[in-house]
């Protein structure tokens, strides 16, 4: 008899841990300067495992690392919008509390009001995106929300010399806004992109998009100001400007008509 859809799946099971596990490390590891050649060989057998595991989960029914889904191009497109959304967004959190204590010579209250814009302009917004995503496109949606969430960032890497606590927050206010209008419905379109009974797929594959992205973009980070000092924090603002940016621009791929298979 063969194999149940349900069974375990060892190999698959230790290729994922061997794919994440190195992927995670090395990326951890870019931000040491003297571990760089290490954590790009960990990236590069890391990758070589994911290679393994989409070979091997392609020929599973219902396989634990979503390869089916993927299939999908607005599954795809939108688990790569979520990647570079989050990658642009980590970055930003982690470059903002640097710049406030570090270059502007502020205190940790000051640093938590700068900061608190961002929440909160994600969770005011998150009811509003998600009424709209009843009527609209999310490659709409979200790529409008990450529009405005890489202008926000675009507006911080070009802050003047001494800023007032109002000219940040309201920078700060401009990509939470963004990312809160992007989020939901990025969501709804990988949990709905596929069959209902492979909505556990989708919600893995949702949160793997979201760690890669996280780990990337702190990875990032840590590399950017280990390499330009002083100035790290403008560098990251822009290359988390370039991440909100592409991944906009692949949010909207998703509005291009699509043939259908007769």
């Amino acid at each position: 008899m063969g194999r149940r859809a349900g069974t375990a799946d060892p190999i698959g099971a230790i290729l994922n841990a061997l794919f994440f596990g190195l992927l995670i490390l090395g990326l951890d590891g870019l931000g040491v300067r003297d571990a760089d050649l290490l954590s790009l060989a960990k990236i590069a057998v890391g990758l070589g495992f994911g290679a393994l595991l989409w070979v091997h989960q392609a020929r599973k029914p219902t396989p634990m690392l979503p390869v089916d889904l993927f299939r999908i191009p607005i599954f795809a497109l939108s688990s790569l919008t979520s990647v570079c959304s989050y990658a642009a967004q980590t970055m930003a959190l982690l470059a903002t509390p640097f710049y406030v204590q570090n270059v502007l010579g502020r205190g940790q209250s000051d640093t938590g009001l700068i900061i608190a814009p961002w929440p909160l302009s994600v969770m005011l917004v998150a009811r509003l995106a998600g009424a709209a995503a009843d009527r609209y496109p999310a490659g709409l949606l979200a790529g409008l929300g990450l529009t405005s969430m890489a202008t926000g960032l675009g507006l911080l890497a070009s802050l003047p010399p001494n800023p007032s606590t109002l000219d940040i927050m309201w920078r700060v206010a401009l990509c939470g806004l963004g990312f809160g209008f992007f989020q939901t419905p990025n969501n709804r379109a990988m949990m709905t992109a596929g069959p209902k009974e492979r909505s556990g797929g989708a919600n893995g594959a949702m949160g793997a998009s979201r760690m890669l992205g996280q780990t990337g973009g702190a990875a990032i980070a840590a590399a950017t100001f280990a390499s330009t000092p002083g100035y790290g924090f403008r560098a990251v603002f822009v290359i988390a400007l370039l991440f909100a940016a592409s991944g906009a621009g692949i949010s909207f791929l998703r509005l291009a008509p699509r043939r259908e298979s007769r």
